[in-house]
């Protein structure tokens, strides 16, 4: 117990990589190279009942003119990270990439951790094609916390669980980003969502995974965690046993 104090969550696809490992991965010829595909392709991609539409752009460039029902994660160091504890195994993935470099990037990276579904991408021109994007609405520190105290809003915050014990929002609700997925039904539809990280990394994955599950009223707390210490305002410190107890559920 001493030596595992402290230690971050493992991701999902550590069992996925546990079983492939034994099984061996298939065979694959060269680095993977998703074919593109007509913007007007992400009505399909979106209207089958299985799949991940993955928007791997920058996340300031996607909360711009973002696409419901796709999961932003930026292509980068930490995208096998996050995609592995937020996209399922086996159904298809379809990606929203700048270019043709970069879908080959993400799809490389994914298959670092078996996920080989990739079915190919789209440009930005599916934004366009799409119809009707929307920009990821933006919440304040003070008007969040402000919100939350007096009941107004659920703020959710998705830090992990060591940095959630340092300190946190008195009363909040804690998800560690990669179980949000299958923590999501602890969330009321009924009262607007407000999500939170440290600094504005996480949250904004987050804000597009439940706004992919359907909660409409999701929000990111811009400039995060990092910010309401910089104001002052108030902290617990520790975890209580029934946030503990929810967490570890």
């Amino acid at each position: 117990r001493e030596v595992l104090e402290g230690q971050p969550e493992p991701p999902v696809y550590f069992k996925e990589m546990k079983r492939m490992n034994k099984l061996g991965p298939a065979m694959r010829h060269g680095l993977p190279q998703p074919v593109r595909m007509a913007g007007s392709s992400i009505h399909e991609v979106l209207a089958r009942k299985s799949g991940t539409v993955l928007d791997v752009r920058p996340v300031g460039e996607a909360a711009m003119e973002f696409i419901p029902g796709a999961l932003n994660i930026p292509l980068g160091r930490d995208l096998t990270n996050w995609a592995g504890w937020l996209i399922p195994y086996g159904p298809p993935i379809s990606l929203i990439a700048p270019d043709q470099h970069s879908a080959n990037e993400a799809a490389r990276l994914l298959s670092l951790i078996g996920l080989d579904s990739v079915d190919g991408w789209m440009g930005p021109d599916c934004i366009r094609e799409f119809g009707s994007p929307i920009q990821l609405e933006q919440i304040d520190v003070k008007d969040s916390a402000a919100g939350h105290e007096a009941g107004k809003l659920q703020l959710v915050d998705v830090r992990s669980r060591r940095e959630f014990a340092e300190s946190h929002v008195p009363d909040v609700k804690h998800i560690p980003l990669g179980e949000l997925r299958s923590r999501s039904h602890e969330l009321s539809r009924e009262l607007p969502i407000v999500v939170h990280c440290a600094s504005g990394v996480r949250s904004p994955m987050a804000v597009s995974l439940l706004k992919g599950l359907g909660f409409d009223q999701v929000a990111n707390m811009t400039l995060g965690f990092d910010e309401y210490l910089n104001l002052g305002l108030p902290i617990e410190v520790g975890a209580t046993s029934q946030q503990v107890e929810a967490s570890a559920t």
